[in-house]
């Protein structure tokens, strides 16, 4: 036997224990990054909730890293009658404490510039942030027809086409 698997046997306990201790000192650091960094989502009181759902999947078009990297049943989605918002459940929220992949949302409805419906069952939201710049979003809803009949109903909401906003 080699002295390679000899130390592994002998060391097991040990070697298992500072992988646990890795693992925990690395979820701490993240969750420290994700409460220094991260924005808190704001509550969208039931009354004012239009549609809702968790486990969506979606991306950002912000960059390739956005579109390649993404989210998979893990977002959550509410469209209120003022705010829209779109965030990721913890813990899956740590691994983009530094806002890589972009899915961390909170859009006034009257930023929105366009919600309108991608293949299958994505909707495509378009809106402008706070510093003036546009944003995509694409969303897979498993109730997405439901999601843009409450979208429409949004009176200073315009759900399908604006010119100015290439989707």
């Amino acid at each position: 036997m080699s002295v390679f698997p000899m130390f592994v046997e002998k060391n097991l306990p040990l070697l298992f224990m500072i992988c646990l201790l890795w693992g925990i000192g690395v979820f701490i650091v993240l969750y420290l990054i994700y409460r220094a960094k991260g924005k808190p989502v704001p509550r969208v009181p039931p009354e004012q909730i239009l549609f809702s759902e968790r486990g969506a999947s979606g991306f950002s078009h912000k960059n390739l890293l956005c579109k390649l990297g993404g989210a998979r049943h893990c977002l959550n989605v509410v469209l209120g009658h003022d705010v829209l918002t779109v965030s990721v459940a913890f813990p899956f929220s740590l691994m983009d404490a530094a806002g890589t992949f972009d899915l961390h949302h909170t859009i006034p409805t009257a930023r929105i510039t366009k919600i309108a419906p991608g293949k299958q069952d994505t909707v495509i939201v378009a809106f402008q942030t706070d510093a003036g710049e546009q944003k995509r979003l694409e969303l897979t809803l498993s109730r997405d027809k439901e999601f843009l009949e409450k979208a429409a109903s949004l009176g200073n909401l315009r759900p399908r086409e604006n010119p100015s906003v290439p989707c």
